[in-house]
């Protein structure tokens, strides 16, 4: 997959981010979750996953929009493009691979992404 993929718009505005279905996994990190989300759902331009996960995960987490947006990250695709990208980019060039590894895990009540994703160094933005 690539980032270009990914959908947007895709899932109505409305529709519910706290089902079962749509909940974190057990470990999962911020970006796994979001990258999950918006394959799945589509991004609506506003942070809805992100928001979606602390509110789950880490409730008292109150800069964490803050936090994205300073590194590029005003909406879930945009923490793809802007604010994380899987290892292998940084370390190799810019092609996504086609499959990523399933989500390195992180503790309960985190929000850093796993060790499978890298911050976008600001050069790259």
């Amino acid at each position: 997959m690539t980032i270009t993929e990914v959908p947007v718009n895709a899932a109505p505005v409305n529709a519910p981010v706290n089902a079962p279905d749509r909940a974190p996994g057990p470990d999962e990190c911020l970006v796994c979750f979001v990258l999950s989300r918006v394959d799945r759902d589509g991004c609506d331009n506003t942070l809805r996953w992100a928001r979606s996960y602390r509110d789950a995960v880490a409730l008292g987490d109150r800069g964490l929009e803050r936090r994205l947006e300073a590194v590029g990250g005003y909406c879930d695709c945009e923490i793809l493009v802007n604010a994380f990208v899987p290892t292998s980019v940084a370390a190799d060039g810019d092609e996504w691979p086609d499959e990523l590894p399933e989500c390195g895990g992180v503790r309960h009540g985190s929000t850093v992404p796993c060790r499978h994703w890298a911050a976008v160094s600001a050069g790259r933005r």
